[in-house]
Formats: C-alpha cells, structure tokens, sequence
C-alpha cells in the first residue's frame, strides 16, 4: 500500500534519524577501547565481545525483524527498535563491569535488527515512485556519513569527556526519533496475512550466526585461546562440525520454504 496524502519527508527524516543511531554505534565504540579496559578492567578478549555482540545480534536477527515487521507492521516494529535500543544504550553507559557492557551492546543488536529492516519498507510505502531513488539515495548517504562519523565523534567524546557518553548520546535521540515516529510514520500496514515460518527463522538465524561468528572463531589462528560469553559458543558446533552437505541441505529448504512457500509466485519462475 502507498501512501501519498501526506509530504513523506518528515517520515524520511525520523527513520534516517534511527538508521543514524544504529550505524553510529558500529563504529564509536572502537576509540574508546583503551578507556573501556582501564575503567572497567576488562579483558581484551570482553573488549573484543563488546563489538561483536552487537554485530552478531544485528546481523542474526535482521530476517526475523523484517518478517515481524510484515505480522505486526512496520511502524510498531520500528518504534519497538528503537525503544529497546535506546533503553540499552542507557545500560551500556551505566555498566559497571565488562559482563553487563557485553549483556547491554546484545540488546542494543536486538533493537537495531528490529529498527533497520522497516526503514526501507516504511520508504518503499509513503514515497510514490518517482521519489523513491531520492529517499534511498538520503538513507544510504546517511548510512556512510554515520559510519565515517563515529570514529570522529567517539574521539571528541572519550578526549573531552566520559566514554560512557558515546552510548548516552543515544538516549536523546533515540526519544526524539520515537515521539516523531508517532507523530509523522503513518501505519502502513497491509490487508495480506502473514505468518511466522518457526523453522524458517531457525535455520536462518542459525545458519547467519554461524557465518557472522566464524571470524571471531578463527581471527587467533587457535580458538582454544579465545575465550567468548556463553552464548558464542553455542556456534561451535555449527562453525566447525557440520558436514558441507548437510549445510547444503539446510541451505536448500530455508531457501525453498522462505521463497517459494511464502511467495507462492516465485514458483512459476524457479530455477530452470
């Protein structure tokens, strides 16, 4: 459904405002390594795990937050991303140890998986399409401008100030983008019913968990040597002890039961 009674550029401005804030945090964390060890004494090992809980959870979860986008609408799940986002940046400036810092940045993932999927499907609704390259075009430059800024302004922040202010520069953001979300985002949500595929989300949760960690598994030469929170080891078994065909098997009906069940049409133009 498109929506074109109303101007879409407010709309364009809050969810740019979001997509700002979780790409930020990708990258302002980083400079503010050496002050993180020092205060709360953590480990580099902890340090490490507090990029890549964020990360992982981010990119595990971005599938499933797009399909809850489509049950329960877009401009629920974006608000919902944001308030677990911004409530989980405040806990990761009041961390006390590098546990609770770890625990805060996979909850920040969470919300950022939610938040991000809807930008694009709340753009592709209320822009008609002969202004929809220019909202893309905003939200990507917006993405690299977020990306490139964080090392600088994480720097400005640890040199004048606290670090936990790199994550406390959310918060107001984080509710200025939610009163707009209220305000300006339309429901766009459509007649279609949709359902949840359990099984679906499962082996694609599973299968970008084991992808996205097997970096980290590897990066040492010896893993045995890198110590990770208890959930990251639950991709053990998945990184380095699946046979290659049953991954293939795994691969081929997530891609059958996502494409070709849930969009009854894709069959008629299947693989030939």
């Amino acid at each position: 459904m498109t929506t074109t009674n109303r101007n879409p550029w407010p709309v364009l401005l809050v969810t740019v405002l979001g997509f700002f804030m979780i790409m930020l945090d990708t990258t302002i964390v980083y400079v503010a390594t050496p002050s993180i060890l020092s205060s709360l004494h953590a480990s580099l090992d902890q340090i490490l795990w507090v990029f890549n809980g964020y990360l992982l959870m981010y990119a595990v979860l971005l599938i499933t937050g797009g399909r809850l986008g489509d049950l329960f609408g877009p401009r629920q799940l974006f608000a919902a991303g944001l308030i677990i986002f911004t409530a989980a940046s405040a806990l990761c400036g009041l961390s006390q140890d590098a546990n609770q810092l770890i625990a805060a940045r996979v909850i920040q993932g969470v919300g950022a998986a939610l938040l991000a999927p809807q930008t694009l499907t709340i753009l592709m609704a209320i822009f008609p399409p002969a202004r929809r390259g220019a909202a893309f075009g905003i939200t990507g430059a917006v993405i690299g401008i977020s990306t490139v800024a964080g090392p600088t302004l994480g720097g400005l922040i640890v040199t004048n100030g606290d670090w936990r202010w790199i994550f406390f520069l959310n918060v107001p953001i984080g509710l200025i983008a939610m009163v707009g979300t209220f305000l300006v985002i339309p429901d766009v949500r459509t007649a279609r019913r949709h359902r949840l595929d359990l099984i679906g989300v499962l082996l694609s949760s599973a299968a970008l968990f084991a992808v996205a960690s097997f970096p980290f598994f590897r990066a040492s030469g010896d893993r045995s040597t890198v110590s990770s929170p208890p959930f990251a080891a639950a991709a053990e078994p998945v990184v380095s002890g699946a046979p290659s065909r049953k991954i293939s098997k795994i691969a081929r009906h997530f891609v059958q039961r996502t494409f070709f069940e849930t969009f009854p049409s894709n069959r008629a133009s299947s693989y030939r």
